[in-house]
């Protein structure tokens, strides 16, 4: 790896994002918006009024599918927020790591050709 982003950093710089952003979210969450029991579940089911019973539970379930399908997009947001930077900061310094001149070695010869050939 090079000098300009050491292991170590690259590493240090990752688990710091990932605990900033853990920490913000999980103090951010707050239990009575998820789930069957969000005001906007609840205001969506409550909305779903009609004399037959199938209609009703029809209505209901498109409610909570919408909000498990909600649920979903926001988690991989959060998956994508968390693990984006740090796989990118990687291979930032993997891509430097390669392009250091010090890892080309000027004096070494190729084997000859008699070792490249398959018996």
């Amino acid at each position: 790896m090079s000098n300009f982003l050491p292991r170590w950093l690259v590493v240090t710089a990752s688990l710091l994002w990932l605990a900033v952003i853990l920490a913000g979210e999980l103090t951010a969450v707050d239990p009575t918006q998820l789930g069957l029991r969000s005001p906007d579940v609840e205001a969506g089911m409550q909305a779903c009024t009609s004399a037959d019973m199938h209609q009703r539970y029809d209505c209901k379930e498109r409610v909570i599918l919408s909000n498990q399908r909600s649920t979903f997009v926001k988690a991989i947001g959060l998956g994508l927020l968390l693990f984006g930077p740090p796989v990118a900061l990687w291979l930032l310094s993997d891509r430097l790591g390669r392009m250091d001149p010090r890892n080309y070695r000027q004096d070494r010869r190729p084997s000859p050709i008699a070792k490249w050939r398959v018996r």
